[in-house]
Parts: structure tokens; sequence; C-alpha cells
């Protein structure tokens, strides 16, 4: 009979597993191309902001210009970010790091890209100028 019991939860449990993964169905995977000033972003995030409602954002990292990750459906207002090395710490020589992406391509970014239910439609190319 305990046994019976034990398989009885088990499987209650993997029914409740199978759903919830059955629950990210509302995200598609978005891929594409970063470029800045002619040049493919070689190390960098680009983040999905939903444009309506309180959805969480949607984030990826850039490797040599390219980005692929799963993102929720909807309008989104997109940020890309990137930094290189600067100079050293003039108090401790430690090395530091300079964002070299304008803000008006993450802080204060007005681009936009709408997430479609066909992952057809879900390729994007931001090439982000210097002027």
């Amino acid at each position: 009979m305990r046994g019976k019991c034990y398989l009885k939860l088990f499987l209650v449990a993997l029914a409740s597993l199978i759903g919830c993964a059955g629950s990210h169905s509302n995200k598609v995977q978005v891929s594409g191309t970063a470029t800045f000033g002619g040049e493919p972003i070689e190390r960098g995030d680009i983040v999905l902001l939903a444009v309506e409602g309180d959805a969480a954002p949607d984030a990826g990292k850039i490797t040599d210009g390219k980005f692929s990750f799963p993102a929720a459906k909807g309008k989104k207002r997109v940020e890309i970010h990137a930094s290189r090395p600067g100079p050293p710490d003039n108090e401790m020589g430690s090395p530091t790091r300079i964002d070299y992406i304008p803000a008006r391509y993450n802080a204060n970014s007005t681009l936009t890209a709408t997430v479609s239910a066909n992952s057809n439609d879900n390729s994007f190319s931001f090439v982000l100028t210097e002027k």
C-alpha cells in the first residue's frame, strides 16, 4: 500500500513539473547581430524590456556581434551595453572598464523590437553609430 502512495505522489510531482515546463511557452528564441561604428560588438549584453505590463526583462550575451536567447513575446525597448579595458585606476593601479556604447543605446535607448510568436520573425540587426 505504501509503495502505491509513493508512486502516486511521484506521478503528481512529475505532472506538476511538466506543467511548469509548459508555462515557459510564452518565450521564443530571438537572435541577431549588433555592431558599433561598423564593427561587431566583441562582447556585450542586450536587454529586452517590456514596453507594456510588468514582465521581467529578457537578456542575452553578445559575442562577436551575435546574440541568441529566449524572450517573451511583445513589444520591447532594447538596451545594448558593452565595455572595454580602460586605463588603470590611479590610486590602486587596478584595471578599469569603460562603457563605450552611448547612453542613447542603453539608459536612454529608443531602440525597439517586437518579439513575435512566429520565430522566423525574431531575427534583429542593431547597427549602432558613434555619432
